[in-house]
Order: C-alpha cells, then structure tokens, then sequence
C-alpha cells in the first residue's frame, strides 16, 4: 500500500456513530496507506455512512451511501456528461427498492460486498474511474 498513487482533490467520510466527517483536502496532505487504513476499518467494519470524493478539479466525482454490508455507488463524469451506477448482476431482472441511508435505490443498484466497495474506492482514488472489474449502469445527460 505504501507506494501506491492517488490524486483526489477532497475526500469526505462520514462515519455512522462519528458527528463530523473525516477530511482530506488534498491526497497530497496524508499518506495512501493512512487514508487506506481508515477506508478499510469504515467499508470493513460497516461504519461507513457516506463517502464522497472529488477527482481532477471536481471534473470526476464519486458519492457512496452506505447502511451495514449494503451501499450505493455514483460516479460522476462532469466532463462528458456521463453518471456511472453500480450494478448488481445478482439483481439485473430485479426491479424492487431498498432503502439505505433515508433513501430509496433499486435493488439491482446496491452494492452487498464490502471487498468489491473497497476495491471501487481505491481503484477511483488512483484513476477517478469506475472500477473495470464490475458492471456499471451509464446515464448520458442531455
């Protein structure tokens, strides 16, 4: 972990039984295997609530919402235009709602794997990308 790269411009995490978020301004300010440790102990130990990060000057973002081993993923190209949702193959014909977070989702939309959310997290801190190895649902604004 201590030799990987990452280029976010604000990370915000807040914790479930935590009143303020934690905060990086910069991934310059704090080393990748601290705010790593602190990604894993909230996915892992279902502390995170939610998590939102800003990639290249706000043109990238990412929003998580999260209740126990269950969140929800958007990912934001402001660039071109473009919304990323995760997509659950388990619940692709599935067109029932969960709630997380006070919120409504489709069920086919919640990510139930706390190893697959850690690996999303990390692979946009490095990238600013949806993570390749899981399926996404893309929305095109007009």
């Amino acid at each position: 972990m201590k030799n990987r790269k990452y280029h976010f411009e604000q990370l915000s995490i807040t914790f479930k039984e935590a009143s303020n978020p934690y905060l990086i301004e910069k991934a310059e300010d704090v080393p990748f295997h601290e705010v790593y440790k602190v990604i894993e102990e909230a996915v892992l130990g279902e502390r995170l609530e939610q998590l939102q990060v800003f990639y290249d000057h706000e043109n990238y973002s990412m929003d998580i919402d999260a209740e126990g081993f269950r969140s929800t993923i958007l990912i934001h190209d402001e660039l071109h235009g473009i919304s990323y949702d995760f997509l659950n193959e388990k619940y692709t014909d599935n067109e029932e709602w969960v709630e997380i977070a006070g919120y409504t989702f489709p069920q086919n939309s919640i990510c139930e794997d706390n190893n697959i959310l850690l690996d999303i997290i990390v692979t946009f801190l490095e990238t600013g990308k949806p993570c390749e190895k899981y399926e996404w649902s893309e929305t095109k604004e007009n």
